[in-house]
């Protein structure tokens, strides 16, 4: 039997759909979709727009009749921003999803259950541009007072909640997602170069022991690069280098030099990855750099 009252299956219906997101159009229809399954077992019409007047605290959501043309207009405009989004910093994208965060609660479109519904509608806009939405942390007073602010018009307090309550996916779950961002492909780098000094050492007899140690120095110091990534450190040394901003002296250094042309293309490699995303790395390293083709990820043979 299914309910006429508050919702009952939200929540469950909110982890089901969080372990197994469907492919997003943004618009109405979608919206719909993610109320039906949050709500399928709950209410006959769950997944249908609401078909009666709705208010909060006297102010009118969007009437039925006007919900169909109000919300392709809304869509229309997210989607000629999406791919912005997409690349969005977290201030921007707090922003922006304040703002679409208001616009559906004036919309209101279902009997019960909107808010939810908005909800895992934003966390999937969230996912696409790299980040996680913890409503879990949310406090109810703070939602029901943005809620009332947005009627008025006011989205200021939804990009509050997104600015306290936006956090970074991990470089994993990002690039399981298949996103490129600069710190996901400086990992990726550093692990492909990482394998290839694996295959090289493998190459050599257990005689060359200088060539054994300098691959394991460059291994070393692929492992400060990535700790440098994760944790989004400004700047990371990897040897003692006296013209270096005293600055540098406060970070792990590691005072060998590689001489081996081979692994030096690795680590040279893995820099360029982990500066393009952000990390400023002091090294002692020859500043002549290679050809173009071996500064390429995975280029073993020098």
């Amino acid at each position: 039997m299914k309910l006429c009252g508050r919702p009952l299956a939200a929540s469950a219906g909110s982890v089901r759909w969080a372990s197994r997101p469907e492919a997003n159009s943004y618009d109405l229809d979608h919206l719909q979709k993610i109320h039906a399954r949050l709500y399928g077992e709950t209410y006959e019409w769950a997944g249908k727009t609401r078909t009666t007047d709705k208010d909060r605290n006297g102010i009118a959501h969007t009437s039925p009749q006007q919900i169909d043309a109000n919300a392709k207009a809304l869509f229309a405009q997210l989607q000629a921003e999406k791919k912005t989004l997409d690349k969005a910093d977290p201030e921007a994208f707090a922003q922006r999803a304040g703002h679409y965060m208001g616009e559906l609660t004036k919309l209101e479109p279902f009997r019960e259950g909107s808010i939810r519904t908005q909800q895992v509608f934003m966390s999937q806009m969230a996912r696409d541009a790299g980040y996680n939405i913890e409503w879990h942390k949310v406090d109810r007073v703070q939602m029901a007072f943005a809620q009332t602010k947005a009627m008025e018009g006011n989205y200021k307090p939804f990009e509050a909640i997104f600015k306290d309550h936006l956090k970074e996916r991990s470089i994993e779950a990002r690039e399981k997602d298949g996103r490129q961002d600069k710190d996901v492909i400086a990992v990726q780098a550093i692990q492909k170069n990482r394998d290839s000094l694996d295959r090289m050492e493998r190459s050599y007899p257990e005689t060359a022991q200088k060539t054994h140690a300098e691959i394991s120095t460059a291994r070393v110091m692929l492992n400060s690069l990535e700790y440098a990534v994760r944790n989004k450190s400004p700047q990371v040394a990897l040897t003692h280098d006296p013209s270096a901003p005293s600055k540098t002296k406060e970070f792990q250094a590691i005072p060998v030099q590689i001489s081996s042309r081979n692994s030096l293309v690795m680590v040279k490699q893995s820099i360029h990855a982990v500066e393009r995303a952000g990390t400023t790395v002091h090294h002692e390293l020859s500043q002549q750099w290679h050809s173009k083709r071996e500064l390429q990820v995975g280029h073993e043979k020098a």
